[in-house]
């Protein structure tokens, strides 16, 4: 299991155990189910293989909200090569839904970490920062709101490799 793999899938349990989600059995499948703030689940186990776009973000943060536009372009131009996966501050799951809807980050997925377990375990000491988690095991944390190209420059090297 590559690096990325390993932190994505060791993030995943504390946030599965957390969150009252389910975990897997001794010699079962290993689904690490996590509900989105739009009531769906996702396997975050799942994501493992996958270049993987972790966007720590709060609504309250005014950098944050800036950085929309950004990572909604970003989204639309990186979308079918990145997963993206907004990780939210604690935060009401509902407020949060609706302003995704109405920010229009609806695009892809977002959780809320209730109890900042995924932040602790990328070691997110403000908001925004952007992980990047390569399926080549690279991963790549920035913090502050980037500039287009900035995220854009990050996107096609985890693309890339």
């Amino acid at each position: 299991m590559n690096r990325a793999a390993a932190v994505l899938l060791a993030a995943v349990f504390m946030v599965v155990a957390a969150c009252g989600g389910q975990t897997p059995s001794a010699g079962g499948p290993e689904a690490a189910l996590v509900e989105t703030v739009d009531g769906c689940e996702i396997d975050l186990a799942e994501l493992s293989d996958d270049n993987v776009l972790l966007w720590f973000w709060s609504p309250s943060c005014q950098h944050c909200r800036a950085a929309i536009p950004v990572v909604i372009e970003a989204h639309g131009e990186f979308g079918d090569d990145v997963r993206f996966l907004g990780v939210v501050a604690p935060h009401d799951r509902c407020d949060v839904a609706q302003m995704t809807n109405d920010e229009g980050l609806d695009g892809f997925d977002h959780i809320v970490d209730s109890s900042y377990e995924l932040a602790n375990t990328f070691g997110v000491m403000g908001y925004p920062t952007y992980v990047a988690l390569g399926s080549d095991g690279s991963v790549d944390r920035s913090v502050g709101a980037p500039a287009s190209a900035g995220l854009d420059a990050k996107l096609t090297q985890l693309v890339t490799g």
